[in-house]
């Protein structure tokens, strides 16, 4: 919206109010009982909620990616390791962040179900989020499959 002098400050905002409330929630989530990675998973769906649909800008906004990849990173390190991981990979490959988004959106449950030691609830929370982002993504999917979805490139020339 305000184009790229902006974005690594959106970047950080973005990561950073994630982290934050992971940070005071997660402990409390512990408190309680609780893993520290189902603290993870309701938090980040909740913020992720809070992003996607915020009620002072008319109930519009982002696609949750950045808010999504911090909380995998809370939920287990190693996930989000191994979705970044992908994710560039698939941008690198592919120049399109949507496509590398909607993948990594994908296969983060998954990855998290093969790591293993996590409760029924924070897959599922997981794969809500998940799946919350990739339907955001809607005009990007119908992009792609036009072949008119918007390539990556670092800076505004393009080679």
């Amino acid at each position: 919206m305000y184009g790229n002098r902006y974005a690594w400050f959106v970047l950080a905002l973005d990561l950073s109010k994630t982290a934050i409330l992971c940070c005071i929630f997660c402990p409390l989530f512990q408190d309680l009982g609780e893993s520290w990675s189902l603290g993870a998973a309701y938090t980040g769906l909740f913020t992720m909620i809070g992003h996607v649909f915020p009620a002072w800008y008319g109930f519009q906004g982002g696609k949750g990616f950045l808010v999504g990849a911090s909380t995998i990173f809370f939920i287990d390190w190693r996930a989000g390791l191994t979705v970044f991981v992908l994710w560039a990979i698939l941008l690198a490959a592919t120049k399109y962040v949507s496509l590398a988004v909607i993948v990594s959106a994908f296969c983060a449950p998954l990855v998290l179900l093969l790591l293993g030691g996590k409760s029924a609830a924070v897959y599922l929370l997981c794969a809500a989020g998940s799946l919350l982002m990739i339907l955001r993504h809607h005009e990007n999917i119908g992009r792609l499959l036009a072949g008119t979805e918007s390539k990556f490139h670092l800076s505004s020339k393009k080679a």
